[in-house]
């Protein structure tokens, strides 16, 4: 099978559906076709550990996020969300994932330290005595764990079981989703007997590998639960090899259970756990794309700043293409040479070979067999290179990092006369004052079901107006318009879709941010005492506070006593300190301290291009000369067309900022109690206590804020 690598496909073992035979053509070459409707696809990681399946997975051109209470930067192999799944409200955000079709695969490998029979092995001294060790928590009668467990032992085992429990879970999603998964644990271990494996899914079944066929050191016996077959996942002990023994060992010069040794997956079992999901997602028309330059990227390449190292996108690939090669019983060569034997013969000279795993395969009567799927590398001859060169675009030339609505913008003005680029927008202007004329006895029903204090933020917003030119602009983000409702300061963010997944979990619950208010309430007077030293910052942010209070954008003040009454004694403040900026004091209200930020559950990272975005499309409009139309609707460059002597060599920019952008949105009457700002007067003992009705640099503004002015942009310009 061949990969090209230029035209971006991708390339997997296409064998015809049952087990591969001898007769089958050992060399297996053809094109692959991305029918694909997805732009990338997700593998989650649950209970990641260092995150080695999740960078093989990332290797293969997939999308992976790894998930576990622990990650330490200085080990994990790839992108890991620490996240406590032993919580209600994690465990419930990944069952959501999995409904909504945001993952493609799941790995499970749940901790195994309750369920280890290595528990049941006693440990001998080097007088030959025995010594104390870990006392089994779980026996064949009593898999859930014995009754008479105490204290931290049955602590374990309760959270183990949560755990167990919510694998089950998702193992049940994911078949009823028709989700690839595999769930591994050791063979013997006792989570398989325990009462949430048992009656699993019928489509549900057992591979079991030994590790040091993998790359482990030892002979561990590994299950792996799945719902599909991986053939490369089945190798045993070939008993060609030494392993090291079980009991205690040295690590890093400390005596240690070699269990715990041996919890890390080695790097080659990664790779085959990745293969095995990425052959199963080809089949089922999902496969993997290779690796993207990022948005960040691309724009400073747009902006003119060439990226440095594996960041740099990749223009000429190192091969040609990939062929992939069946064998059995025989060596694979490192490199074709004029002597190579069979079955390799046929492939170019001086192809390398790239990867090779063993399968266990069924022979034509039915008896297992191991063949050999190892996937060569052809070169491109230099004449083949230089051909190939000369048909590519510089990174600094091409459009593509440029919002697609710019660009039909772009090519709009620089093909349209100034009468129909004046008329074109005379008509939009007229179409959507007439569409809010026919909604505003609408609009004002819409309003009477607001909360007051929303409506008085988002008066003179024409709502509906609004919703009805992010559909027309295709915007996408199905859960913006919730902010008519006003945002929330705590709880999960919805997703927007606009920008790239990224979990990261709540601290602390909002219970659990409720009961922290009275420890709040006395710590922040002495809170805003340090930050008030400086009267001049004092007296600076003690004057825009009053000019917000006549401005109606927090209300106020109110005494403690006040609150108390309003919010039933529960209510947390946020010290509001300033900050020097270029000759200004900016207020900035401080929602970390205490603990009102780590309440919130975010599942998208925030892009934000900044500066390189504008000098990119600018300079998009200067050479839009150049610009050309594909037929598939796509932008490129032709260099070939004659330039044009138009107005956009000569571009004047106005910058266009939002006024006061952040107040711009509404709190949420429902976290009024999480919105008390508090400021100390530098000549005051008391601190100020304000209502915000508008909040700004919290985690969670920060994200509507951003959502808010992507989708308007995205409107201004279709």
């Amino acid at each position: 099978m061949v990969e090209d690598f230029a035209e971006g496909r991708v390339c997997f073992d296409d064998n015809a559906e049952g087990p591969l035979h001898e007769e089958t053509s050992p060399i297996q070459v053809g094109e692959v076709k991305n029918s694909s409707t997805k732009g990338s696809v997700l593998l989650l990681d649950i209970f990641s550990g260092t995150a080695g399946v999740t960078a093989a997975f990332t290797q293969l051109g997939g999308e992976a996020l790894g998930l576990d209470h622990v990650v330490d930067k200085n080990r994990v192999k790839g992108p890991v969300s620490k996240v406590d799944l032993c919580k209600a409200q994690n465990q419930q955000i990944v069952m959501q994932w999995l409904d909504e079709g945001k993952v493609d695969a799941v790995m499970l490998a749940p901790p195994c330290g309750t369920s280890s029979r290595a528990r049941e092995i006693p440990i001998i001294g080097k007088n030959g005595q025995r010594r104390r060790a870990p006392q089994p928590l779980r026996n064949s009668k009593w898999p859930d764990g014995r009754p008479s467990l105490k204290g931290l032992d049955a602590m374990k085992v309760r959270l183990a079981n949560k755990l167990y429990s919510f694998t089950r879970r998702v193992i049940d999603r994911c078949c009823e989703l028709s989700i690839p998964f595999i769930c591994e644990h050791p063979q013997r271990s006792w989570m398989w007997e325990t009462s949430f494996f048992q009656s699993l899914p019928a489509i549900c079944r057992f591979q079991c590998i030994h590790s040091c066929m993998y790359g482990g050191r030892r002979l561990k016996k590994t299950a792996l639960l799945m719902n599909f077959t991986a053939r490369n996942l089945l190798l045993t002990c070939d008993n060609k090899h030494s392993h090291l023994p079980w009991g205690k060992t040295l690590h890093k010069g400390k005596s240690v259970f070699s269990t715990s040794t041996e919890a890390e997956y080695p790097w080659p079992l990664c790779k085959q756990l990745a293969s095995a999901f990425a052959l199963q997602l080809q089949q089922l028309n999902k496969p993997l794309q290779p690796a993207t330059t990022g948005m960040d990227v691309s724009q400073r390449m747009g902006a003119g700043v060439q990226p440095r190292g594996k960041l740099s996108p990749l223009l000429v690939a190192e091969f040609k293409c990939k062929v992939l090669v069946t064998s059995s019983g025989v060596a694979v060569p490192r490199e074709i040479a004029a002597d190579t034997h069979a079955p390799f013969q046929g492939i170019p000279l001086s192809s390398k070979c790239i990867s090779s795993r063993t399968e266990i395969v069924n022979g034509d009567n039915g008896e297992k067999k191991e063949v050999q799927i190892s996937e060569f590398g052809v070169y491109r001859t230099p004449e083949e290179f230089l051909a190939f060169a000369t048909t590519l675009i510089r990174p600094l030339d091409s459009p593509q990092a440029v919002d697609q609505s710019n660009l039909r913008a772009i090519v709009s003005i620089r093909d349209w006369e100034k009468s129909e680029v004046v008329s074109f927008r005379t008509d939009a202007l007229k179409h959507y004052l007439n569409l809010a004329r026919s909604l505003s006895v609408e609009e004002q029903n819409f309003r009477a079901g607001l909360d007051d204090q929303v409506n008085e933020v988002l008066g003179g917003k024409r709502l509906l107006l609004f919703k009805q030119m992010c559909i027309d602009a295709k915007v996408g983000d199905e859960s913006l318009f919730e902010l008519t409702q006003g945002f929330r300061l705590t709880g999960t963010m919805n997703d927007s879709g606009k920008f790239p997944r990224k979990l990261k979990p709540a601290g602390i619950t909002i219970d659990q941010l409720r009961k922290s208010s009275e420890w709040a309430k006395k710590m922040i007077h002495s809170s805003c005492r340090k930050v008030s030293a400086d009267a001049e910052v004092a007296e600076a942010v003690y004057q825009e506070t009053q000019q917000q209070l006549q401005d109606g954008w927090v209300k106020g003040p109110f005494s403690g006593q006040q609150l108390d009454s309003k919010f039933s004694g529960c209510w947390i403040p946020s010290k509001r300190f300033g900050v020097r900026q270029g000759g200004k004091i900016r207020a900035v209200d401080d929602f970390s301290e205490f603990l009102i930020n780590m309440s919130v559950t975010s599942t998208e990272k925030l892009a934000l291009y900044g500066i390189d975005e504008v000098v990119n499309t600018a300079r998009a409009f200067m050479c839009s000369s150049f610009l050309h139309v594909s037929s598939d609707g796509s932008y490129a460059v032709d260099w070939n067309k004659d330039p044009s002597n138009g107005p956009w060599l000569s571009l004047k920019c106005r910058a266009l900022d939002l006024k006061a952008a952040y107040k711009q949105l509404a709190r949420h009457p429902c976290d009024a109690w999480a919105s008390i700002l508090a400021k100390v007067w530098w000549s005051t003992t008391n601190p100020l206590l304000c209502l915000l009705v508008r909040c700004w640099l919290s985690c969670a503004s920060t994200g509507w804020l951003e959502r808010f002015a992507s989708s308007w942009q995205s409107c201004s310009l279709w």
